[in-house]
């Protein structure tokens, strides 16, 4: 499965996002480098061999310290059913 998961913001949060990603069981770096030219990540760019927790995600990026609203949204059907979108918390 592929889905994308987003969140409004107008803060930068590639990083915080690739950080928690990586800490995440399962994280592979993908291509290093990738999106991070302008950073000190490893890459942008993680791939997991099945679809992790979209709840373990949200509760990761509270505990690195980032509230926000985050969206995900199946590219299977991209255009069928709303969106699923929730404050990152780690009860979810």
């Amino acid at each position: 499965a592929v889905e994308i998961w987003k969140a409004p913001s107008t803060k930068k949060l590639e990083c915080l996002w690739a950080d928690a990603m990586l800490s995440m069981p399962n994280a592979k770096k993908h291509v290093r480098g990738f999106g991070s030219s302008d950073c000190g990540c490893p890459t942008h760019l993680i791939h997991f061999s099945s679809l992790p927790s979209f709840g373990a995600f949200a509760g990761l990026l509270r505990a690195f310290g980032s509230e926000v609203t985050l969206c995900r949204q199946s590219l299977a059907e991209p255009m069928k059913g709303p969106q699923l979108c929730f404050t990152a918390d780690p009860h979810v």
